[in-house]
């Protein structure tokens, strides 16, 4: 989610922060509002992955269309935030002869806070982030079974059923993952292990279509497998 933010926080470093003039009272009213929000939300803990995901079908082009409109539109939101809040920093606290770059980077601290409890509070529940609300649910799906991937290694190895399964669902969110963000090479690179799993599937007669992510794979296959101290 702050792909974007690193790719914009240079901008502390340019003078254009100083041409931007906002009125103090909408400021205040901005900084009011959203301020105390902002805070309860940004540090509280990220949910995990309670319900099931089950991957869908999905067009890569359109795919990558909406999920570049919906970087652009995050990336503005932040862009305005971000030198409105810096110029105001330096115009009320800074130096008028210069000297004023950690007032520019408070700008664009607060405008990353602000800017992430727009996109969490209103952003995130808006038509055009489908694309990206699906990629986000499928990263977090993969993420949870790479996290434990030692223990799925370990379980696949003894022929769990349960690991097996989840192991087939990995193998097909990742191969949607790198068709959708067209990164050929790794598919390449992950198709023989893919089909070489599906064939030990058919041949311990489970179904080989794992398309949907069970999270209670993770704490089943977690206490069977546990790590060595």
């Amino acid at each position: 989610m702050f792909d974007w933010v690193l790719q914009l926080t240079s901008i502390a470093r340019t003078n254009i922060l100083a041409r931007i003039q906002v009125p103090l009272s909408l400021y205040c009213r901005f900084a009011t509002r959203t301020i105390p929000v902002t805070l309860s939300t940004i540090f509280q803990r990220e949910p995990t992955m309670s319900a099931p995901f089950t991957l869908e079908p999905r067009n890569p082009e359109q795919f990558r269309q909406e999920t570049r409109k919906s970087n652009l539109i995050v990336m503005g939101t932040f862009a305005v935030i971000a030198m409105t809040l810096a110029t105001l920093s330096v115009n009320f606290f800074g130096n008028p002869e210069g000297g004023n770059f950690r007032w520019n980077l408070a700008g664009v601290i607060a405008g990353i806070i602000v800017t992430t409890a727009i996109f969490r509070l209103f952003y995130m529940r808006q038509p055009w982030m489908e694309s990206a609300r699906y990629n986000w649910r499928l990263k977090r799906s993969l993420m949870s079974l790479t996290n434990i991937i030692h223990q799925l290694k370990a379980g696949v190895e003894a022929q769990d059923p349960v690991a097996m399964k989840a192991m087939r669902f990995y193998h097909q969110g990742l191969e949607q993952m790198y068709r959708l963000e067209n990164h050929e090479s790794a598919l390449a690179d992950l198709l023989p292990e893919s089909r070489a799993h599906a064939a030990r599937l058919e041949a311990l007669d489970i179904d080989t279509d794992q398309s949907t992510f069970d999270p209670d794979w993770v704490e089943q296959l977690k206490a069977a497998y546990k790590k060595k101290p």
